[in-house]
């Protein structure tokens, strides 16, 4: 799971490929609320830019929990 603040695209892509280098084949991307919801959408066409190879998963965190 990246620990990136999933507003951050560069940051967040950048992690993906950290953990697709160290052997991730599923990466989990938390999305706690509208606006990462819609940039989750440039993550994914980043990284398939890019042509990461790797299952991108998202984790919609219940209100009110930390992110």
């Amino acid at each position: 799971m990246t620990n990136t603040n999933t507003l951050d695209v560069a940051a967040t892509v950048a992690q993906i490929q950290q953990l697709k280098k160290a052997g991730a084949d599923i990466v989990r991307v938390s999305v706690p609320d509208m606006d990462a919801a819609e940039t989750f959408g440039q993550i994914k066409s980043w990284s398939m830019y890019r042509s990461l190879p790797i299952s991108i998963l998202t984790t919609k965190l219940p209100y009110g929990s930390p992110s």
